[in-house]
C-alpha cells in the first residue's frame, strides 16, 4: 500500500511539473527571446565538456548561441561572461543535462511555484503561524504578482529564486537546530555571490552558537565539490574572481555603488539612514530572543545586503519577501492592519513603475524598495507583535 501511495504521490507530482512547465511554455517563453539561464545553461555544458567557461573562446560559444535565438543582441548590452562559480553547474546540474529548449519552462514552473507556496509556507514552518484563506489569498497574490520582481525572476528563469529557496530554507534549519540541512541549504547558497554572503552571516551565527557540524558538512561538501571542478577544468577561482571584479566594466547598468545613485552626499545620508535603521532593527531582535533574531535579524540583513552589496538586477528584490511575510505576521492580531499593510505593499512597486519612476532619471526602484520595506519593517516592530515564541523542538542533527 505504500508504494502504491509512493508510486501515485510520484505519478501526480510528474503531471503536475509537466503541465505547469506546458502553461510556461505557452504563456512566458515566447515573452523574450531568451531567458537568463540561457547563457548559464551554455557556460556550464563548456564546463561538462572539461573545458573553462570562463575562456574567451566559451564567451564567444555563448555569444553565438544568443545570436541563433535574438537576431538583435549586441554584446555591448552584455557579453554574458560566465560570472558563477564553476560548482554551480554541479549544484543544478539537472538543469544543464537538460537541453534548454526543455529545461527552462521547467525552471520557470518551479520559481513560479516557490513563490506560490512560500508565503504560506514560511509562516507555518518558521512562525509556527496558520494563516487563514483570506489571508493566504491576500499573501499569495502579493508575493507571487504584485511583487512585481518575483515574476521578473520567474520570467527570466534567474536563479534569485534558488537562493531565496535556501536562504529560508537555512533559517528553518537554524531556528529548529537541524545542524545538518543547515550545512546543504548553506551549500546551495554558494550557487550566486550574494547567497554566498547569506550562506556566510548565517553561518557565523551558527558558529556563536557551536553548531560545529553544520560547518563540518559544509567544508566538506564544498571541498568535495572543488576538487570536482578542479579535476575537470583545473584552477578557476582566480578566473571566476577576475571575472567578478570585471562584470561592471561592460555592464554600465550594474556600474557603481548603488546609493551613489542619488548623488554622493544624497547617497551616504540614504546608506547612512539604512545602516542605523537595520542595524537597530537587528540589535533589538538580539535582546527579544533567539528565535526573533533568527527570522527578524536575518531578514534586516537581506534587506540590507540589497542596498550594500552590488546588485545585478531588480529581480534580486525578491529577498525583502521574507521581510514582508514577517510584516504581514506581526498584523496577525489586527485584521486591518494586516489587511491595510500588506495591501500598501502589493501596490507600491506597480505605484512606482507605472508612474512615478516616469518623474525621475535612472533605476531607483532598488533604492526605493529596501528603504520602503525597512520602513514597513520599523512601523511593524513598532506597532505590531514582532516576537517570536520559542517552537523548536527537532532534536539537534
Amino acid at each position: 500500500m505504500a508504494q502504491l501511495k509512493f508510486i501515485g504521490g510520484l505519478i501526480a507530482f510528474i503531471i503536475f511539473i509537466g503541465a505547469g512547465s506546458v502553461m510556461m511554455d505557452r504563456v512566458l517563453v515566447p515573452v523574450s527571446p531568451y531567458t537568463d539561464t540561457l547563457p548559464v545553461h551554455s557556460g556550464c555544458n563548456t564546463f561538462l565538456r572539461g573545458e573553462t567557461p570562463y575562456s574567451e573562446d566559451a564567451t564567444l560559444r555563448t555569444q553565438r548561441i544568443i545570436l541563433s535565438y535574438d537576431r538583435e543582441y549586441r554584446t555591448e548590452d552584455d557579453q554574458h561572461r560566465f560570472v558563477y562559480p564553476a560548482h554551480h553547474c554541479l549544484l543544478l546540474l539537472p538543469l544543464w543535462l537538460t537541453p534548454y529548449d526543455m529545461g527552462v519552462p521547467v525552471w520557470m514552473f518551479l520559481n513560479f511555484t516557490l513563490f506560490l507556496i512560500l508565503p504560506i509556507a514560511f509562516l507555518y514552518f518558521l512562525t509556527g503561524y496558520r494563516v487563514p484563506l483570506g489571508k493566504s489569498v491576500l499573501l499569495i497574490v502579493t508575493s507571487l504578482f504584485m511583487w512585481r520582481y518575483s515574476m521578473i525572476t520567474v520570467i527570466f528563469a534567474q536563479y534569485t529564486g534558488w537562493i531565496l529557496f535556501c536562504f529560508v530554507g537555512a533559517l528553518w534549519a537554524l531556528k529548529t537546530k537541524r545542524s545538518i540541512l543547515l550545512a546543504l541549504f548553506a551549500v546551495g547558497l554558494t550557487v550566486r555571490s550574494g547567497g554566498a554572503v547569506f550562506a556566510i552571516a548565517i553561518l557565523l551565527y551558527a558558529l556563536y552558537e557551536q553548531r560545529y557540524i553544520s560547518h563540518l558538512v559544509f567544508l566538506s561538501v564544498m571541498a568535495t565539490l572543488w576538487v570536482i571542478t578542479l579535476y575537470m577544468i583545473g584552477p578557476w577561482i582566480p578566473d571566476f574572481l577576475d571575472g567578478l571584479l570585471n562584470y561592471t566594466t561592460y555592464r554600465e547598468d550594474v556600474a557603481g555603488w548603488l546609493p551613489f545613485r542619488l548623488g554622493i552626499i544624497a547617497g551616504l545620508l540614504y546608506a547612512l539612514g539604512m545602516a542605523i535603521t537595520g542595524i537597530s532593527i537587528m540589535v533589538r531582535s538580539w535582546r527579544e530572543n533567539r528565535e526573533t533574531f533568527i527570522l527578524w535579524g536575518f531578514t534586516t540583513f537581506a534587506i540590507l545586503e540589497l542596498v550594500f552589496l552590488p546588485q545585478t538586477n531588480d529581480y534580486t528584490l525578491v529577498y525583502a519577501l521574507p521581510a514582508i511575510y514577517l510584516i504581514a505576521y506581526s498584523f496577525r492580531h489586527n485584521t486591518i492592519a494586516f489587511y491595510l499593510s500588506v495591501i500598501v505593499i502589493a501596490l507600491v512597486p506597480w505605484v512606482w513603475s507605472l508612474w512615478l519612476s516616469t518623474l525621475f532619471e535612472g533605476r531607483l526602484d532598488q533604492l526605493i524598495m529596501p528603504a520602503f520595506i525597512l520602513v514597513m519593517v520599523v512601523i511593524a516592530w513598532v506597532f505590531g507583535d514582532e516576537a517570536i515564541a520559542s517552537d523548536a523542538t527537532a532534536p539537534t542533527t
